[in-house]
C-alpha cells in the first residue's frame, strides 16, 4: 500500500456470493509516516487474538521501512503493537547506508518478504531483504522480538554477465565509486556491483531448515546453528 499503511476490509459479499452488487467495504485504515510502501501482510494467532506482521518494501523520513506487528483484535481500532528495525535502518546510519549503496541499485536496506514457523503461535519469523541478507527473529512475544539469526550471501562482484536471470544483475548503478571498474550493460550504462544479494522471496521454514532464494545467489537450503532454533 502506498502511502503505508493497512487497509481492514469487508469482504462478505463476496464471500457469501451474493447477487446483484456485491460490495467490499472498508472498515478501517492504519496509516504510518516512516513508511512509504507496505509490500506484504501475513495474519497470525497469539492465544487466539488476531494480529497482523506487515513488511514496508520503502523508507521514509531518512529511515528504512520496519516489520510491524498489528493488533487486530479490534478490528475497528487496529494499533501497531511493536515493530522491528535493523540498525542499518536507522537514521543516525543514512551516510553508512549511502556509501554502503552507492555502486548498487535502486533498493536500500529493506525487507520484502517474511513468513512465521506456523501461524497460530509462531516462535520466529525469517525475513527476506534487499542488501541485508536473511534476518530470523524470536518472536515468541510479539511485543519484544529481537533477532537470533542472520545470513549474508556471498557477493558476486563481477559476475552481471553470468547472471542474466537476476533482476539485480542487470540492474543500473544510481551512484559510483572511485577507482572501480565497472560492469556495463547493452546501455553502456553503469550495473550494480553485486557487492550485496537482493533477497526478495519469501523465506520457508522446512523441516528446522530455513529455505531461501536470492536473485544473484538462487535457491538455498539454510541451517540454524548454536541452538537458535526450533524455540522452546
Amino acid at each position: 500500500m502506498f502511502p503505508a499503511g493497512i487497509a481492514i476490509l469487508d469482504v462478505s459479499d463476496i464471500q457469501q456470493r451474493k447477487a446483484g452488487m456485491p460490495r467490499v467495504r472498508q472498515i478501517n485504515r492504519l496509516k504510518w509516516n516512516d513508511g512509504s510502501i507496505t509490500q506484504s501482510t501475513l495474519p497470525v494467532t497469539y492465544q487466539g487474538k488476531p494480529s497482523l506482521i506487515t513488511v514496508d518494501e520503502g523508507g521514509a523520513q531518512n529511515i528504512n521501512g520496519a516489520v510491524r506487528f498489528i493488533d487486530i483484535s479490534n478490528e475497528r481500532a487496529p494499533t501497531v503493537a511493536s515493530h522491528i528495525r535493523l540498525s542499518i535502518q536507522t537514521e543516525q546510519n543514512l551516510p553508512v547506508r549511502r556509501q554502503d549503496l552507492a555502486d548498487d541499485s535502486i533498493f536500500s536496506h529493506d525487507a520484502h518478504y517474511c513468513d512465521v514457523d506456523r501461524r497460530t503461535n509462531p516462535t520466529a519469523l525469517a525475513c527476506a531483504y534487499f542488501n541485508a541478507g536473511i534476518r530470523v527473529f524470536n518472536i515468541a512475544n510479539p511485543l519484544k522480538p529481537h533477532e537470533i539469526a542472520y545470513f549474508n550471501p556471498p557477493a558476486q562482484t563481477g559476475r552481471n554477465a553470468e547472471l542474466p536471470g537476476s533482476d539485480h544483475a542487470q540492474a543500473f548503478a544510481l551512484g559510483s565509486l572511485p577507482g572501480i571498474s565497472p560492469a556495463t550493460g547493452s546501455l553502456g550504462l553503469k550495473l550494480a556491483d553485486l557487492m550485496a544479494d537482493w533477497c526478495s522471496s519469501p523465506p520457508r521454514f522446512v523441516n528446522g531448515q530455513l529455505w531461501v532464494s536470492c536473485a544473484d545467489n538462487g535457491f538455498m537450503v539454510l541451517k540454524f546453528t548454536n541452538g537458535v532454533y526450533p524455540i522452546p
